[in-house]
C-alpha cells in the first residue's frame, strides 16, 4: 500500500465509514472493494458454500447468500457469532446462524453436521474475535473442516498499528499471518498456500488471502495491504 492509500484507508476507518456501510438496509461493516474482491473469487472459484465467523447485524451473511443465489449455487451461508441480539436476518431461509465460540471443538462438529460429504468450493470469512490468539485458534478449528479448493479469508489484519488502531495490542497482521498460518496449521491434512492480497486497482483493502493445497506450502513475498488476508486452496 502506498503512501497516498494509506492516507486514504486511515481517514475511511478513523471517520468510521465502514461502520455506516449497508447492504440492502442491513449494516454490514465492510470495505467496498473488499465486498467486490468477494463477488469476483466467488465467481472465479464457484463458490458453493461460505462459513463466517463473526455475524454481527448479518449484512454480510445477506451479501454472501445473494451471491451464492445469483451465481446458481445450492449450497448455503454458515454464520457464528457469540452474541444474536444485533442480527436481524435471522430467519432467512438460506443463512444457518450457529450460537457459539468459533474456534471451539463443538462449534467445529455442528458446522460439519451442516456441509454435505461431497460439496462445492467453500469460501470460509473469520471476522470475530480479531485476536492474535482467537484467530490462531479459529485457524486451527476450521483447518478440519477445508479440503482442496476451498478458500480462506482473515480480516481485519489492520488492526494494531498496521496502520490503524495501534492501542490494539496482538493481533494478526497480515505480514504475520503468512508466516504464522503455515505453523499454526501444519498438523492439517492439507497445508495452506498463501497468495499474495489482491489488491488490483484499489490501492488497499482490508484482508490477507490464503490457499488451501495439497502442495507444500510456499511463502509468498508480503504486500502488505490494509485490512485483510486472504487465503485459498487450489
Amino acid at each position: 500500500m502506498n503512501e497516498a492509500a494509506e492516507a486514504y484507508f486511515r481517514w475511511f476507518y478513523d471517520q468510521g465509514i465502514w461502520k455506516r456501510m449497508h447492504y440492502r438496509g442491513v449494516r454490514i461493516l465492510k470495505v467496498p472493494s473488499d465486498l467486490w474482491n468477494y463477488q469476483e473469487i466467488f465467481v472465479e472459484h464457484r463458490v458453493e458454500w461460505v462459513l463466517e465467523t463473526g455475524t454481527r447485524h448479518g449484512g454480510s451473511a445477506l451479501f454472501f447468500s445473494d451471491l451464492l443465489q445469483l451465481n446458481g449455487s445450492k449450497g448455503r451461508v454458515i454464520s457464528i457469532d457469540v452474541d444474536a441480539a444485533a442480527n436481524i436476518v435471522a430467519g432467512h431461509p438460506n443463512i444457518d446462524f450457529l450460537l457459539g465460540d468459533s474456534a471451539s471443538p463443538g462449534m467445529v462438529d455442528r458446522v460439519r453436521s451442516l456441509l454435505p460429504s461431497v460439496r462445492g468450493t467453500l469460501f470460509a470469512i473469520l471476522d470475530s474475535d480479531h485476536t492474535k490468539a482467537h484467530v490462531l485458534q479459529e485457524l486451527e478449528a476450521i483447518s478440519v473442516l477445508l479440503k482442496k479448493g476451498d478458500y480462506l479469508v482473515v480480516e481485519d489484519t489492520c488492526v494494531n498499528g498496521h496502520p490503524v488502531r495501534p492501542q490494539f495490542g496482538p493481533g494478526l497482521a497480515a505480514r504475520l499471518l503468512r508466516a504464522r498460518v503455515i505453523s499454526a496449521l501444519c498438523f492439517a491434512p492439507i497445508p495452506f498456500e498463501t497468495r499474495a492480497s489482491i489488491l488490483k486497482d484499489y490501492l488497499f483493502n482490508s484482508v490477507c488471502y490464503n490457499d488451501f493445497a495439497e502442495t507444500p506450502a510456499r511463502r509468498v513475498a508480503p504486500q502488505h495491504s490494509g485490512a485483510h488476508n486472504r487465503a485459498g486452496m487450489q
